[in-house]
């Protein structure tokens, strides 16, 4: 959050909210010691004593009056932008709303007479000359900062006169302006400046329905590890979730979705480490998406940062939004009646442990890993580690898992999350899932979690198919595996089960699998697994 000492000048204006319709005033915001093409400034004098301002009156002339008169939504501009062209900048003109003005269907600039007698005002005009009287296509300037004198001398390139006030630059010795930024009153500079993303009343269906995507200053490096952190509020609660995306011919697509947050009606730290898999030199890692479709209402976001490990060096600009009036390199899907702004907000307590968004489908089973260490609350899933043992795989409950661990999740359809702790793991070295980094062709070895004829169990993975990016599966080359394309699950000693209870029965309606997953069209006595339960034929 950036604190601002007003001047006794800044102090006497008065102001509401930028974009609005009622009469908006401004502030000076940042006062700069150097400029360069693309920078928007306000031209005031500071060292005078007058406090005044260079504007643009209704009717495109030139105006130089007191901060209360220049700084109105009133005024046709009140801003101009550098233009970089030989010899210096063109002072185009910008609106009070940050639009660039224009002077019948074209650009307007700062342009200046001849520095003749007579001549009496610089023109915010620039398709022409003006009979003569004005310099065609707005005047060249130059401008240079002076430490000693602290402000900026303006001259005109083509009289190489000074500009001092709304009269034609004809000055031989310069006047030193302050060249800065300016902001609405309303913008409170002590108030902490928040991300606000608004998604429409009926929420999505998915987490990827809508989202705010940002693209950083420079692109993640393949191979290196990358910190993101923000610290998220949605005010109906919901599931977020952070991805990074690459920009490449195929257009922007993800190359890595990773479920990291659930956030309630209060602010929580979503983080992880992110290593960069290796690309194609097409493909370069330079976006980080929000992603929250779930979610109907205000979603919030601040303290963003992408950091390469174990550097200094931020990859987000303006992480915090205390730079006012300023989304620069965020976007919002344009067919989702979504805005995004920003806001004044507190943060109040932020949960600084990091969670992990898992989200289970209707078999309440499924792979799931992350990159925090994470601890479970027994109340809410039950997390596995998974290791064969013929005729089985058999998973063993752990509570506290290592980060960049494959497990199984069990629970309830929906979101669920787990919070990072500092805490001992447990032991999970007997653990055989593996993480599937990339879609990738299987041998005919590859079992997959899944769910058939409603019978939860690892299911063979057809030679030349591929494990789906981001799931776990298991390698088993035994060779009293070799053809069978179901394998059951057991939980510690218990014996295979396709996920729910024993039932003592004669005869039950549903198709009947035995422990090696094949279908059996006329059970005799044992133990069989029927519309997901475990059935024992006597």
């Amino acid at each position: 959050m950036r604190i601002f000492t007003k001047s006794l000048l800044a102090l006497a204006l008065t102001i509401v909210c930028v974009g609005g319709a009622k009469s908006q005033d401004y502030q000076i915001y940042e006062r700069k010691t150097s400029v360069a093409a693309g920078d928007v400034v306000a031209i005031v004098n500071e060292t005078d004593g007058t406090g005044k301002a260079f504007y643009g009156s209704g009717d495109n002339g030139l105006a130089y009056d007191i901060y209360t008169n220049a700084f109105k939504n009133t005024n046709a501009t009140i801003c101009f932008k550098l233009e970089a062209v030989t010899g210096g900048f063109l002072l185009r003109a910008m609106t009070p709303g940050g639009a660039e003005y224009s002077v019948y269907g074209g650009p307007g600039y700062l342009n200046s007479q001849a520095a003749e007698e007579g001549k009496w005002c610089c023109f915010i005009q620039g398709l022409n000359n003006q009979n003569g009287q004005d310099i065609g296509n707005g005047a060249v300037w130059d401008i240079q900062y002076s430490s000693v004198n602290g402000g900026f001398s303006i001259k005109n390139v083509g009289t190489n006169k000074y500009l001092k006030d709304a009269t034609p630059a004809k000055y031989d010795d310069p006047t030193y302006f302050t060249l800065c930024t300016i902001i609405s009153n309303d913008y409170h500079l002590s108030a902490n400046h928040v991300l606000n993303v608004t998604n429409p009343i009926s929420a999505g269906t998915n987490l990827w329905d809508r989202s705010a995507t940002y693209t950083l200053s420079s692109p993640m490096v393949a191979g290196k590890t990358y910190v993101i952190k923000a610290d998220v509020n949605a005010v109906n609660g919901g599931a977020v979730q952070l991805c990074c995306k690459v920009t490449s011919g195929d257009g922007n697509r993800a190359k890595y979705s990773g479920p990291k947050g659930v956030l309630k009606n209060e602010f929580t730290r979503v983080s992880w480490e992110f290593t960069a898999p290796a690309y194609d030199p097409a493909d370069l890692y330079n976006q980080v998406e929000f992603q929250f479709g779930r979610i109907a209402g205000e979603i919030y976001i601040d303290n963003f940062s992408c950091k390469e490990k174990e550097s200094s060096d931020e990859l987000v600009a303006n992480g915090d939004f205390e730079i006012p009036i300023n989304v620069v390199g965020w976007t919002i899907p344009g067919n989702t009646g979504q805005s995004i702004q920003q806001t004044e907000k507190v943060l109040g307590t932020v949960e600084t442990k990091a969670t992990a968004l898992c989200t289970v489908g209707a078999a309440g089973f499924m792979t799931f890993i992350t990159g925090e260490k994470i601890v479970v609350d027994a109340d809410d899933a039950k997390v596995y580690i998974a290791k064969y043992a013929d005729p089985s795989v058999i998973l063993t409950s752990c509570s506290i898992v290592p980060s960049n661990t494959p497990v199984i999740v069990e629970a309830s359809a929906g979101d669920h999350v787990f919070r990072s702790t500092t805490d001992v793991p447990d032991d999970c070295s007997a653990n055989e899932l593996q993480l599937n980094g990339s879609d990738t062709p299987t041998n005919g070895t590859f079992y997959a979690l899944g769910m058939k004829n409603s019978v939860v169990g690892f299911y063979k993975v057809a030679a030349g198919q591929s494990v789906p990016a981001g799931k776990a599966y298991l390698i088993i080359t035994n060779p009293p595996t070799a053809s069978r394309e179901f394998i059951g699950i057991s939980f510690g000693d218990e014996d295979v089960t396709g996920v729910n209870e024993v039932k003592v029965q004669k005869e039950v309606r549903g198709e009947y699998y035995n422990l090696n997953g094949q279908r059996v069209a006329q059970p005799t006595k044992g133990l069989y697994i029927v519309n997901g339960k475990k059935v024992i034929v006597k």
